[in-house]
């Protein structure tokens, strides 16, 4: 179940022009994408700009200013179209290898000709999330990939100028998820078989 492909980035971005929405949404807190399968928290004084191309191509979201920039982006992936919920968090539960990071970052404009400085995986929420650090000539991006059946969503937080900022890029990439979490993880709940209580003791001698 591999994530969406270097090749994938470049035809969506090749296939159609990316066209701006023409509007931002200043001192947001809360943003969602009309289709929901984009949502995040964005800090006090960001504009969101939603940059948006044809359906079955790359959504992509900016938000930040001139100094601090997230990009965030839905990416189809067919590969996933089919999957269920636990199918998505068992895949990304798994750490990414250095060659799918490689082949991200040489398919994704913000990092391209980057290298990987380090990689986690977070799995502290419902569904988990890839997390790298990527060297590039003009400073250091903090990464956050996670999947939805059918899609994953990319982030890219950078510093054009001052020092680096990582606790705000987590705050934001923390966010970031999916309309539908909320009741996919509640339908997760449901379906998990019930604990048995444990089994009642007795004292020696009863």
């Amino acid at each position: 179940m591999p994530h969406a492909s270097a090749k994938a980035w470049r035809a969506a971005f090749a296939g159609a022009a990316v066209l701006a929405a023409g509007f931002s949404v200043a001192a947001a807190e809360q943003w969602i994408a009309e289709d929901g399968r984009m949502q995040m928290t964005v800090p006090d004084g960001w504009p969101v700009d939603p940059l948006t191309g044809p359906s079955d191509t790359i959504q992509q979201i900016i938000v930040g200013t001139a100094d601090q920039e997230c990009r965030v982006y839905t990416v189809p992936n067919p590969g996933t179209a089919s999957a269920t919920t636990q199918q998505i968090i068992r895949a990304f539960a798994q750490p990414f290898t250095t060659e799918q990071w490689d082949q991200i970052i040489s398919g994704v404009p913000i990092v391209r000709n980057g290298a990987l400085a380090n990689a986690a995986v977070d799995s502290s929420g419902f569904f988990p999330r890839q997390e790298a650090q990527i060297a590039t000539a003009d400073g250091l991006v903090h990464a956050s990939i996670q999947g939805r059946p059918g899609y994953d969503l990319y982030a890219f937080c950078k510093t054009y100028s001052g020092p680096d900022a990582p606790e705000l890029y987590n705050t934001v990439l923390d966010s970031i998820g999916a309309a539908g979490d909320a009741a996919a993880e509640a339908a997760a709940q449901a379906a998990a078989p019930a604990t048995p209580a444990p089994a009642a003791t007795q004292s020696p001698g009863s």
